[in-house]
């Protein structure tokens, strides 16, 4: 009887051996890195100084400038402030711009900034001068 038990057993594992074998090997989604020459790290963390993101403060506040300066004329002075991802940024106007003159500017210029500045949420307010 024992011999019959083990003949058995043999003939069942040997019968489970190769479904066990037979898994899907299509379920890993394989990306791969881009060619940067770092295998990729450029993708991974924005504040690296060889991603195309990257920039310091000074330049930050450059890019900004240059947008409002270009973007607007009726501006006469520009104050930004960056904290974090935060940027406060005041415009000042003639005085006789009209309050939806200056509403319009705050809006636009909002979006302007978050054009050439993304990673920054800014707060526009547009003062006469």
């Amino acid at each position: 009887m024992s011999r019959a038990v083990i003949l058995v057993s043999l003939m069942a594992a040997m019968l489970v051996m190769p479904t066990a074998a037979c898994q899907r090997q299509d379920t890993v989604q394989v990306k791969q890195h881009s060619r940067d020459g770092l295998l990729g790290i450029t993708d991974t963390n924005p504040n690296n100084p060889m991603s195309r993101t990257y920039r310091h403060y000074p330049d930050d506040l450059r890019v900004m400038r240059e947008a409002i300066v270009r973007r607007f004329p009726q501006v006469q002075d520009t104050r930004i402030s960056l904290n974090g991802t935060m940027a406060r940024v005041r415009l000042f106007v003639p005085a006789e711009m009209t309050a939806e003159e200056r509403d319009r500017l705050r809006q636009e210029a909002a979006g302007v900034l978050a054009y050439e500045a993304p990673r920054y949420e800014a707060e526009v307010d547009v003062t006469t001068k």
